[in-house]
């Protein structure tokens, strides 16, 4: 017999504090998972986008038929990247996304697939991009903004950087670009063009100068390293028969070419 599955929907938003709940079928057995997506704390014109963005993201609909697909049931949480590391590290059946696959985190986690690839760049002003330079090399001299003690920071610190403007809120960023706080920053096209979009500026803004190839990777689900074996081999199984099945294509639009299970 089915039974009731349990989605939780915590609102991040702080001038709400409103908790969702909703409940569907699912298949019976095995452990209730715990299902964290990852959500900026940001101030938005509308406190609720980036939760609405994320719920209605290709990456929810497919992590969530994964889920249905494995006949696991879960409860589903909007919730900041500290928290997320602090429940992967100490906690089992936590089920994570996005989160970017690095050298410095592989072996702290179980990496299930891949939902989307990662292609960063630095970006600069359009208005300026005919003095900004073209080469990782050429960029040493300009000011660079960057995400404090993000693997991205770390980075450039790694080849050498000294010129690094460093800022804790990602939506900030944008705004010091535009007052020329920094020449560049990194990100990736999909992100940065919904920013710009969130803060109705137009896409033509900001133009990609310097491909980051050594650190442009991919964005996975992840499970606690600490759960049970038959766990990660559930869900692994799951997601390679929606990659052969053409469940995965069907959602993001696009083949995976995942590493399966670890």
């Amino acid at each position: 017999m089915p039974m009731k599955q349990r989605i939780l929907l915590y609102s991040l938003a702080l001038t709400s504090g409103m908790l969702f709940s909703a409940f569907v079928d699912a298949a019976d057995s095995g452990p209730v998972i715990e299902l964290h997506a990852q959500v900026r704390m940001a101030s938005l014109a509308d406190p609720l986008d980036e939760e609405r963005r994320v719920i209605d993201s290709e990456s929810t609909r497919l992590i969530t038929a994964l889920l249905d697909h494995a006949g696991l049931e879960y409860e589903f949480n909007l919730s900041p990247w500290t928290r997320i590391i602090q429940l992967l590290e100490s906690r089992p059946n936590v089920l994570a996304y996005p989160v970017a696959r690095l050298p410095d985190r592989e072996e702290l986690y179980y990496w299930i697939g891949m939902m989307r690839p990662i292609k960063l760049s630095l970006y600069g002003l359009a208005k300026n991009q005919h003095h900004l330079p073209t080469t990782l090399d050429e960029a040493r001299s300009f000011q660079i903004g960057v995400l404090r003690d993000d693997a991205i920071d770390r980075y450039l610190i790694s080849q050498g950087f000294e010129n690094l403007v460093r800022f804790s809120n990602l939506e900030n960023s944008l705004d010091m670009l535009q007052r020329e706080r920094f020449d560049l920053f990194p990100f990736e096209a999909v992100g940065i063009q919904r920013i710009l979009q969130q803060n109705n500026l137009s896409p033509d803004l900001v133009v990609p100068m310097v491909p980051l190839e050594a650190i442009s990777t991919e964005s996975h689900f992840v499970l606690s390293l600490v759960s049970d074996e038959q766990l990660k081999a559930r869900l692994s199984r799951a997601y390679r028969e929606m990659v052969e099945n053409g469940t995965y294509e069907a959602i993001m639009g696009f083949k995976s070419e995942s590493r399966f299970g670890r």
